[in-house]
């Protein structure tokens, strides 16, 4: 068909077509844009989740390091006190 014998409702028709031609590319392209920015949100969520437990692990290390710490103090303290004790001891023997 010559561009001038085409008809006005065979142009909008024509034109009704690829609208609705560019409206299902945008729309796909919305759906696959929001699945790619679901996905990177569940991988950030998972990745904040991730440090977070590793965070908590750290603390809890650091915490049972201080007992640690403490209980050698207070073993330390202690073999002290005895060596005390059998040194008294010794003394009066």
């Amino acid at each position: 068909m010559a561009k001038g014998n085409v008809k006005t409702s065979d142009k909008r028709s024509i034109r009704d077509v690829k609208l609705d031609e560019l409206a299902g590319l945008l729309n796909e392209y919305d759906v696959n844009t929001m699945g790619a920015l679901v996905k990177s949100l569940k991988k950030g969520t998972k990745k904040k989740e991730k440090h977070n437990k590793v965070a908590e692990l750290r603390d809890t290390i650091d915490r049972q390091q201080e007992h640690i710490a403490e209980q050698k103090d207070t073993i330390d303290q202690l073999n002290n006190h005895i060596s005390k004790l059998i040194d008294h001891l010794d003394n009066k023997l």
